[in-house]
């Protein structure tokens, strides 16, 4: 179990740095492009950033304080979704832009969704059934 609370930690963080970090830039092979301020070159405050970093700390709080609460874990789960989800939808927003590509704010919030869902939902699921965890 410490092992996955630790995982879940790293993902937390990970998903906290990526909303600070950059979410795109111009594409640097490009010479000539629209000059064009979008939300998220500056910081992924500006597009889904501030509600993924306010819930990402209070996982933290949860995490920290009680690790292995049912809430704790679905909050986790919901937020590496919703990480997940708003990364999703900014990748998916870019596959067809000539003059942006993402950058690394875009990058750590996917992983660090990833693995907060994987490191959370993976436990409740394995013991969902009502044996204990091994």
């Amino acid at each position: 179990m410490r092992r996955h609370r630790t995982v879940s930690l790293v993902g937390v963080g990970l998903l906290a740095l990526g909303t600070w970090r950059p979410w795109l830039r111009p594409r640097p092979a490009q010479e000539a492009g629209p000059l064009v301020y979008l939300p998220g070159m500056g910081s992924g405050l500006e597009y889904y950033g501030f509600p993924l970093l306010v819930w990402s700390g209070l996982v933290t709080l949860g995490l920290l304080a009680r690790p292995d609460s049912q809430f704790t874990t679905t909050a986790a789960v919901v937020t590496g979704c919703a990480g997940s989800l708003a990364a999703a939808v900014e990748l998916s927003s870019l596959l067809g832009s000539h003059y942006y590509v993402p950058a690394a704010g875009l990058y750590l919030t996917a992983v660090g969704s990833t693995l907060l869902v994987v490191s959370s939902g993976y436990p409740a699921l394995v013991t969902s059934d009502g044996r204990e965890p091994q």
